[in-house]
């Protein structure tokens, strides 16, 4: 949360291009690694816990009341309640809980941010890892073809020699 945090802090001064790339490149790699982990439960939460951080950069960069009503009534909101909306002292955290019914999930994909449990659900998990024995996984073999080539190796250094091994061990490559 706290990488999270420090890419949608509402005091920093990028543009939202850049602050979408380091969020989206933040989302990817993060997933990744934790790819074999069932964290669906988690994720779904991180995700609404940053959709709402990310409803308060935009709240705060329109900064006037006349922004905030031309953008709301673009986003599709009746006149009566962008006014409102637009004329509300509310602080930002909590505006950014009343934008959520207007600044959907699906206007913030839009915009560029991945959602991370979208792209576990769809991207990772329905992808299986090349191999996840413990030392083959680098190499995608299975652990008996890297057990032979292993000991091809120490045996052709020592020796030079593949046909004395190939015999000793009755042929089984």
């Amino acid at each position: 949360k706290n990488k999270i945090r420090e890419l949608t802090d509402r005091n920093k001064g990028i543009s939202n291009k850049k602050r979408e790339k380091e969020y989206q490149e933040y989302v990817r790699g993060w997933v990744q690694y934790y790819r074999l982990a069932d964290m669906k439960g988690l994720l779904k939460r991180t995700d609404e816990w940053a959709r709402r951080r990310i409803r308060a950069v935009y709240w705060k960069q329109w900064k006037k009341i006349k922004t905030r009503y031309r953008m709301l009534k673009a986003l599709g909101m009746e006149h009566w309640m962008a006014k409102e909306l637009a004329c509300s002292r509310k602080g930002y955290w909590r505006m950014a809980q009343v934008l959520n019914q207007i600044f959907s999930k699906k206007i913030i994909a839009r915009l560029g941010y991945t959602s991370m449990s979208d792209y576990y659900l769809t991207d990772v998990k329905t992808k299986e890892p090349p191999c996840t024995e413990r030392y083959a996984r680098w190499c995608e073999r299975s652990a008996n073809q890297l057990m032979i080539s292993l000991l091809l190796d120490c045996y052709s250094t020592k020796n030079g020699n593949y046909k004395d091994f190939i015999l000793y061990y009755g042929g089984v490559l």
